[in-house]
């Protein structure tokens, strides 16, 4: 059976908002909308990673003033400030280092036309092939550096990516699951699977043709469906990967994942759609962003044929002993 590779990530980050300026005294505003959130990536160190952004005329709530279309041409830069990355890390408790040079190309020139009041796009391009190391983090801050016909505002001048190189998904070994435990699990089928099925622990058994699924006898339960782990110890959780049973229907359609550190505190690790609609189907896929994790909450929250109850073979993390 072909394995089968995540298509959409629907990612939750972090907002972040660090002023800067640049002087023009023209009246009209600009800024990169963009920059309201941080944006994190995790990309194929073997393959290109491109980017998009853009910069825009401000309104009061830094929303993309439509109707605000400027009457002549704006024109800006753009450049890469290593000092950025020491306030950043200064304000945000962390240890990035700047992205490499030879890692990337950036459109440094743009403009907002006349009649618009966005720019066109504007693109960074990452190829780290060979440059980087697996799964370490670095920041690349880009800043509008000069205006003309226009003004820097005082907020969104600078749109923070924050980019992790990572091997191939389906090079990555699979987590040793030997000291996890279940803590929680919404619902499971106790008795209409047999004895040695069904259960949530059938999930982790490394048997593929076991599975865990939840009720349907004597009543069925609604989505979403969830299991939490503890993984006996503090890792880098990288994502995740699962295998769908071998037949039947109503496989998981969207899962979410969270994770947390205490299993009180949760931190959302990204909404996965689009997944595989067929039996013995291996998914794997990294995280938007990697986590510092103990515990891990899915969430089935839709199931493919309109369907209630839904099943899993199985469960397992992509991740790294701390």
């Amino acid at each position: 059976m072909r394995p089968y590779k995540n298509l959409l990530i629907l990612p939750s980050l972090a907002i972040l908002a660090i002023a800067t300026g640049c002087d023009d005294n023209n009246s009209v505003p600009v800024y990169i909308p963009e920059a309201k959130t941080l944006q994190v990536r995790n990309f194929n160190l073997s393959e290109p990673l491109t980017e998009i952004f853009h910069v825009a005329v401000t309104g009061s709530d830094y929303a993309t003033a439509s109707g605000m279309d400027v009457d002549s041409e704006v024109k800006f830069t753009l450049e890469v400030n290593p000092e950025k990355v020491v306030e950043y890390n200064e304000n945000c408790g962390t240890k990035y280092n700047l992205l490499p040079a030879d890692c990337y190309t950036l459109t440094k020139e743009g403009t907002i036309p006349s009649g618009s009041s966005i720019s066109e796009d504007l693109t960074l391009n990452v190829e780290a092939s060979g440059k980087l190391r697996p799964f370490d983090s670095y920041l690349l801050p880009i800043t509008i550096s000069t205006v003309s016909g226009g003004n820097c505002d005082n907020k969104q001048q600078t749109i923070y990516y924050l980019l992790s190189g990572a091997e191939d998904v389906w090079n990555m070994p699979l987590a040793d699951r030997s000291n996890w435990e279940i803590v929680e699990v919404s619902s499971e089928e106790t008795s209409g699977e047999g004895s040695d099925n069904g259960h949530a622990i059938h999930a982790f058994d490394g048997k593929n043709n076991t599975f865990w699924h939840t009720q349907w006898k004597g009543g069925e339960d609604q989505p979403p469906h969830h299991i939490i782990v503890d993984m006996g110890e503090e890792v880098k959780m990288l994502g995740f990967q699962f295998i769908t049973r071998d037949h039947g229907e109503g496989w998981p359609q969207e899962i979410t994942m969270e994770t947390s550190l205490d299993r009180e505190s949760w931190e959302s690790a990204g909404t996965f759609s689009g997944l595989p609609a067929g039996g013995a189907e291996e998914f794997r896929t990294y995280f938007p962003g990697f986590k510092q994790a103990r515990f891990f909450k899915l969430t089935i929250t839709a199931v493919y044929n309109g369907k209630w109850s839904t099943h899993v073979a199985e469960i397992n993390a992509i991740s790294l002993a701390d």
